[in-house]
């Protein structure tokens, strides 16, 4: 982190802060401030001018990979109550107690200031993850996170450009939109530069626990959308990274997709090759981390995939192997 001596405003340390990190990294200003805020007030929060709400420097923070919780203390009275239910609202979502979310929305609301794009995003983006609670239909789904992403991002006829920048929401709406092949991003290459650029973007940052959660989430969609279309050096490669960053995250179904995606990758391999001997050892071991996780889980349709891909392709009872 910056050290700032002297005991300047509050203000002109976020501006220090933001210059730093934007030079350091060789980043546009406009890549931080579009959706965010205009091109004048980030020139005068950059020149410590400004004092912005903490919701705005939540989000230029995210998106260059930084937390916010070390600059709690720049947050203004009247912005405290509003963020601490933010807080509650994330924390049920990882709870996954979507009942409490739902009422919070509500309430979140009413308390909220107008005409707030930072705030609306939020709002529809934990109503995107209710929606995917309740199963939603996909064009629902969608369409709830096109419209929160679009607050930010005025991406237009284009699903991509290159030198931008996002923030852990905008990246996890991004990935809904892949996953469920939305219009443009429904095409391969859309989706592949996409997912590849929002990697180089946390690479280029050291990575602090919510930038690897993401990662990994990116690394996931990004080997599914390779399995697909590519080449199997290729989609190893990817696989092999999304393994190691899952197992230092919370994605423990996420790393059993990724061991039962690397068990047929094996096999096809190996298939290909003529020999089974070490190969089908590895795609058996895979196939164990995976089926393990699952059970421990209680994910019955990922097992039953598991253990239909052993008998069929392996010719292997995995159900005997566990037990």
């Amino acid at each position: 982190m910056v050290t700032v001596k002297g005991n300047g405003m509050v203000k002109g340390r976020f501006g220090v802060i933001m210059s730093y990190y934007r030079e350091r990294y060789g980043l546009q200003q406009s890549a931080l401030y579009e959706g965010v805020c205009s091109a004048a007030s980030y020139f005068r929060v950059e020149m410590g001018e400004r004092m912005v709400d903490f919701v705005i420097i939540e989000a230029l923070l995210s998106r260059i990979c930084k937390s916010s919780e070390q600059f709690e203390f720049m947050m203004k009275s009247e912005d405290y109550d509003l963020w601490t239910k933010r807080l509650e609202m994330q924390s049920a979502m990882m709870e996954q107690d979507f009942l409490k979310v739902d009422k919070e929305i509500k309430e979140y609301k009413k308390q909220m200031p107008l005409n707030s794009n930072l705030h609306r995003q939020f709002c529809l983006y934990c109503e995107l993850k209710v929606a995917e609670w309740n199963r939603q239909p996909v064009d629902i789904l969608c369409q709830i996170a096109w419209s929160a992403l679009a607050i930010t991002k005025n991406i237009g006829d284009k699903p991509h450009k290159r030198k931008n920048l996002y923030s852990n929401t905008e990246m996890d709406l991004l990935l809904t939109l892949i996953h469920y092949k939305y219009e443009k991003w429904g095409e391969y290459n859309n989706a592949k530069t996409c997912l590849i650029e929002m990697l180089e973007m946390i690479e280029m940052c050291p990575p602090q626990k919510a930038q690897i959660s993401v990662e990994g989430k990116i690394l996931m969609e990004l080997a599914a959308v390779i399995e697909k279309h590519d080449d199997d050096i290729i989609l190893y490669e990817y696989i092999d990274k999304a393994i190691d960053t899952s197992s230092k995250s919370d994605g423990i179904v996420r790393l059993a997709e990724l061991h039962f995606m690397k068990a047929r990758l094996l096999w096809r391999i190996q298939k290909g090759l003529g020999i089974k001997d070490g190969w089908l050892h590895l795609c058996e071991e895979e196939c164990r981390m995976a089926y393990g996780i699952f059970l421990v889980m209680e994910r019955e349709k990922e097992k039953e995939e598991v253990e239909k891909f052993c008998k069929e392709e392996l010719n292997w009872h995995i159900t005997m192997q566990i037990e």
